[in-house]
Formats: structure tokens, C-alpha cells, sequence
């Protein structure tokens, strides 16, 4: 009913307003770590995906296994969508 849809909106507007909506896709982020990982999009999985702010934390796994901690700043409506450079380093454990 209007309820339902006045609640939506009310969502979508405090999503908007909150200027933390990341417009960064998993094929964004894979293509974006695949140039500093050296390694193919397709060969990367994207794991553990959290936000805060305007980074982007995610661990992305090789398809030879090797996975990376990495963090993407920006990409969202504060930042107009342009992003930094993926900063990844290899996990230990």
C-alpha cells in the first residue's frame, strides 16, 4: 500500500542523504584490484565485503588460492563515484 511506499522512499532518501551508497559493482572492484594484483578480473573472487565511510574493505582470492586484504577509497556519492587505487597486501593465515 502507500505506506509501504513512503517507507521505501524514506529509505532511499536516507540512503542518498547519507552519502555512504557505494556505486562500486563486484566486477568495479575485481577490475580494479586485477591491475594491481597483475592477475585476470575473472580469475578473482571477491570475499567479506564491508563499508565503511568511503572505503570499501574486501578480501579478494586468487583462482590460484592466494588471498589479499584490500581496501578501495572512494567510489560513492561523496567522492562523485571516482576512486583511488586499490591498496592490497597479502594475507598471512
Amino acid at each position: 500500500g502507500a505506506s509501504m511506499k513512503i517507507r521505501v522512499l524514506a529509505a532511499a532518501a536516507i540512503l542518498v542523504l547519507g552519502g555512504c551508497v557505494s556505486t562500486l559493482s563486484d566486477q568495479r572492484i575485481k577490475d580494479e584490484t586485477a591491475g594491481v594484483l597483475g592477475v585476470p578480473a575473472d580469475q578473482i573472487a571477491i570475499e567479506n565485503r564491508h563499508q565503511e565511510m568511503t572505503n570499501t574493505y574486501y578480501v579478494a582470492r586468487t583462482s590460484a588460492g592466494t588471498a589479499y586484504a584490500c581496501t578501495i577509497n572512494g567510489g560513492n556519492i561523496m567522492t562523485f563515484g571516482m576512486t583511488n587505487p586499490a591498496t592490497c597486501n597479502k594475507k598471512t593465515r
